[in-house]
């Protein structure tokens, strides 16, 4: 028989309808943003133009629409504190969507795809017979205390993929990234670039991109403080509550409290994501966005600033 939860742990908000019904509130305005933006894909492939790179815009656009979709469900069935990470990831995509766009989109966008490449390269080189990452590999999962005896299973033509991705990191077409990058490579002694926009003498980690792009103060809340909790490493303060002396308190789960504070980021982040493709791909639907902006989502979004979820 299935286990019945603790409810002072796992409330059950069915006997309150009103809480459900402001959540689902929150939610459906996050839930209007990711399908508009999904019709601003149709828009954007009907005047895409040629080159590779924009397959760099597109990716971080479509992860934009998922994280939003996540947050939405999260916020729906109240597991707002969880929410903190994925509106953490969805900052992450918004800073260098807003920075491969600003300028120089073709370069920028080339020097991310010619980074993921090497990652990728990387990766496939761990299932090359006699290749040194292998070693590596194989040796992690020799001291994995869960993993170790799973069978790592052969890749199937490793060395045409592995050539492959040689060819494309080689070509022509990413030179300049591959310069950059190899540039880098000499400086930190043989070590990978961290972040892709390291490359022409880019923004040096998450902060300075967050600085450059004029969000200094969200960095700080939406990015370093939230790293613990993402991470897992975070305090006790949400998690145990001292009492008093000798006495604690274990908070219950899928608390409310601060869901307006996510959607309102998230919306916002959103909104701004969905701006940038439609000007960067679609500039005649700018009026079809503002009106669809005053007529689906403003009211309720100032709305959110407002609005608070207390527990007693």
């Amino acid at each position: 028989m299935p286990t019945k939860p603790n409810e002072n742990i796992i409330p059950d908000y069915g006997e309150n309808p009103k809480l459900s019904e402001l959540l689902a509130s929150y939610s459906s305005l996050i839930d209007e943003a990711v399908n508009f933006g999904s019709q601003v894909l149709v828009w954007a492939f009907e005047k895409l133009h040629k080159g590779d790179h924009h397959i760099a815009v597109f990716s971080f656009y479509r992860r934009s629409l998922e994280l939003l979709d996540t947050i939405s469900i999260l916020i729906r069935n109240s597991c707002v504190s969880p929410s903190r990470v994925m509106l953490r990831s969805l900052f992450e995509v918004m800073l260098s969507l807003e920075y491969m766009t600003q300028c120089d989109l073709e370069h920028r966008a080339r020097d991310y795809i010619l980074c993921l490449k090497h990652k990728e390269l990387d990766y496939l080189r761990k299932f090359l017979k006699g290749d040194p990452l292998r070693s590596e590999y194989l040796n992690k999962y020799k001291n994995d205390n869960l993993l170790k005896n799973v069978t790592i299973p052969d890749y199937p033509n490793i060395e045409e993929a592995i050539k492959a991705k040689e060819r494309l990191i080689n070509s022509e077409f990413y030179s300049d990234s591959e310069t950059s990058y190899q540039a880098i490579r000499q400086k930190r002694g043989g070590k990978n670039p961290k972040w892709w926009f390291n490359l022409h003498d880019g923004p040096s980690d998450i902060c300075d991109l967050a600085t450059k792009m004029g969000r200094p103060a969200q960095y700080e809340v939406m990015y370093r403080n939230w790293a613990g909790y993402a991470h897992g490493t975070g305090g006790m303060d949400e998690q145990v509550e001292i009492v008093k002396k000798n006495e604690i308190a274990i908070p219950q789960l899928r608390l409310p409290e601060g869901a307006e504070f996510i959607a309102f980021i998230a919306i916002s982040y959103g909104l701004m994501i969905i701006k940038t493709m439609i000007q960067e791909y679609a500039t005649e639907k700018m009026k079809e966005f503002s009106q669809w902006y005053k007529a689906e989502i403003q009211a309720g979004y100032m709305d959110l600033k407002t609005k608070r979820i207390i527990v007693k």
